[in-house]
């Protein structure tokens, strides 16, 4: 007599549990996540295009973000996750996941292996539950996953971050890459202004000797 069991697959819920572990899909083009307090930076999505799932049917997107997952030996990260509210489960792309922090993954029937694509060395491994690859669950010997709600920042503070540029370049920087920030109309950056201060020439001396110059020859 077989034991029964119960095949699962990622489907579309109004009630996602949030405190789930982030499942590796080798399926996916995109990490997935439908709580944004799953990511630490996050914008929203103003694109046309929606997550298909396998059996055809469509979610929208309403966000796009990034997440770090800190180990004992190393962080990874999760960049371009796509927040549907409507999925239940939390997609790590395996093809995107080796893109962005340039490893591999091995799969194994009862565990799998990143490793280091230059060394080879095994950075973490994680198991399996209930029929799919989980990401390993934080312990206390391994620091908890980083999830934060995003924060606006100052301008100054972008500023400083990212190398003191002019006020042009930063607005570029920060249009570009979709930054949040707090209004701030104006703001004084102390360290450039010291940086390009110039210094005033040394005045002319008055000072003259009266000492008589003397001349010492050596013998010959």
């Amino acid at each position: 007599m077989h034991s029964s069991w119960n095949p699962q697959a990622n489907f579309s819920s109004p009630s996602p549990s949030t405190t789930a572990s982030w499942l590796l899909d080798s399926g996916a083009s995109h990490h997935v996540t439908a709580d944004l307090n799953n990511l630490s930076l996050h914008t929203p999505y103003n694109g046309q295009d929606d997550v298909m799932l396998g059996d055809g049917s469509n979610l929208p997107i309403s966000h796009i973000g990034s997440v770090s997952l800190p180990t004992s030996n190393t962080s990874f990260h999760l960049q371009d996750i796509l927040c549907v509210l409507k999925m239940q489960k939390k997609l790590i792309s395996i093809a995107l996941f080796c893109i962005t922090n340039n490893v591999s993954i091995e799969l194994f029937p009862h565990c799998f292996h990143v490793k280091d694509l230059q060394t080879r060395d095994i950075l973490l491994q994680g198991g399996i539950k209930d029929g799919v690859y989980e990401w390993p669950v934080a312990t206390s010997s391994t620091p908890p996953i980083l999830a934060f709600s995003a924060v606006k920042t100052t301008m100054s503070i972008w500023h400083q971050r990212l190398g003191h540029p002019a006020s042009t370049i930063l607005k570029h920087i920060m249009s570009v890459n979709h930054l949040n920030f707090s209004s701030q109309k104006n703001f004084c950056c102390n360290a450039c202004l010291s940086n390009k201060s110039h210094k005033l020439p040394f005045s002319v001396s008055t000072l003259l000797t009266t000492r008589p110059l003397q001349v010492v020859f050596s013998d010959v």
